[in-house]
């Protein structure tokens, strides 16, 4: 087995190349787009539903099904090719496709790499590290924030695409020879136990981590022409998505350490009203310091829900697969809502009502979080007396 560093940042390689690229540069992509004519706001928030209904295609069979010693690698090469291919047709039909099957194998990555990650840090005492797992989406996206425009400077709306698929080959390939292989492999069937997975803590912890899906995908598709549409600004949009970028990739350490020293249900609670709050900036702003603040805090926010809410669904059952069925009810809540969201800003010509959805969407994630830590914490005493 490799060391647990190599396995670490290799996993992380995983999600610049999978989520902070595969999926997110997606968002600095959409006003290339939408300049260039292809698509309006309501489509853009399609194709982007299309992705993440294929996360959630990903997450459910990987529940039902283990992955293999193989689904790592090839999750990643095909995760590769779903990017680069992007701009081979202009129609909707094509676009909708390509997106549905990235989301599938971006779901693959990300439940082969935590489980790789996760599995090497436990077995080392260092699960506090698991927040750096994430950093590489953060990654992924402050780096998608200066190449999309830079590639696109150059050429059309399609040449961003062309980069940034051949940057996913080189991090593939980093993340393949550091974390790929045998190294950290998955638990075996023998070593997975179940039992409590639709008990009243899980479910509601699930329902909240739901609420959270659908909350923050509208910032996550929109956020470049969120600050843009606010603040007047093309430039300031791309600025908010780098500053969300860099906020996420060290919040995750921050969220995990906070969480593991008061309370991961505690802290996640938190995370989730500061998110809430933070979406309600640029609706009730035109500044464009509001359009920053609400990006920095998106930022350092929306992966460290992620590793908090895996952590808990970890302490609850440590033998459970938790990190696939959370990653459903994730997928879920992030299906329907970019399209909603979309709609509601082609209607209105204004991001505010999708953001103040948005933002009741995680607030109501908190208060769900809240009742699930009660429930853990009175069911564990009853096992206890």
């Amino acid at each position: 087995m490799k060391h647990y560093g190599a396995v670490l940042l290799g996993g992380a390689a995983a999600m610049f190349t999978a989520m902070g690229i595969g999926r997110f540069a997606y968002t600095p992509a959409i006003t290339f787009m939408l300049e260039a004519g292809v698509m309006n706001t309501a489509q853009a928030g399609f194709i982007a539903s299309a992705n993440y209904a294929g996360y959630l295609l990903g997450a459910l069979f990987y529940t039902l099904k283990t992955p293999n010693k193989h689904t790592f690698e090839i999750s990643l090469v095909l995760s590769v090719l779903t990017t680069a291919l992007m701009p081979v047709s202009e129609t909707m039909i094509w676009w909708s496709i390509i997106r549905l099957l990235s989301g599938f194998y971006s779901a693959a990555v990300f439940i082969c790499a935590a489980e790789k990650v996760y599995t090497s840090l436990y077995a080392n005492h260092k699960q506090n590290l698991g927040g750096l797992l994430f950093s590489g989406v953060g990654a992924g996206i402050a780096f998608s924030s200066w190449s999309v425009p830079f590639a696109a400077s150059y050429g059309s709306w399609q040449t961003p695409w062309y980069f940034i698929g051949a940057v996913s080959v080189i991090t593939a390939t980093v993340s393949y020879l550091l974390a790929g292989g045998t190294s950290a492999a998955t638990r075996g069937k023998a070593e997975i136990d179940n039992k409590g997975i639709w008990s009243l803590p899980v479910l509601l912890l699930a329902a909240a981590y739901l609420f959270e899906g659908s909350g923050y995908i509208i910032a996550g598709t929109f956020l470049v022409d969120i600050i843009k549409s606010s603040s007047g600004s093309v430039s300031a949009g791309f600025t908010g998505w780098a500053l969300a970028g860099l906020a996420a990739v060290f919040s995750n350490f921050i969220w995990s350490w906070a969480g593991h020293r008061f309370g991961l249900f505690r802290v996640l609670v938190i995370l989730y009203i500061l998110q809430a709050a933070g979406m309600l900036l640029p609706a009730f702003s035109n500044s464009v310091w509001a359009a920053y603040i609400f990006a920095v805090i998106f930022g350092g926010t929306f992966l460290g829900a992620v590793a908090l809410a895996f952590a808990c669904g970890r302490q609850m059952l440590p033998k459970a697969n938790t990190a696939p069925y959370l990653t459903v009810f994730y997928g879920v809540g992030q299906i329907i809502s970019p399209w909603i969201g979309g709609l509601m800003a082609y209607k209105s010509g204004s991001f505010a009502e999708p953001l103040i959805f948005s933002s009741v969407n995680v607030a109501a994630g908190a208060a769900l979080t809240a009742l699930a830590g009660a429930a853990y914490i009175t069911r564990r005493k009853k096992c206890r007396s």
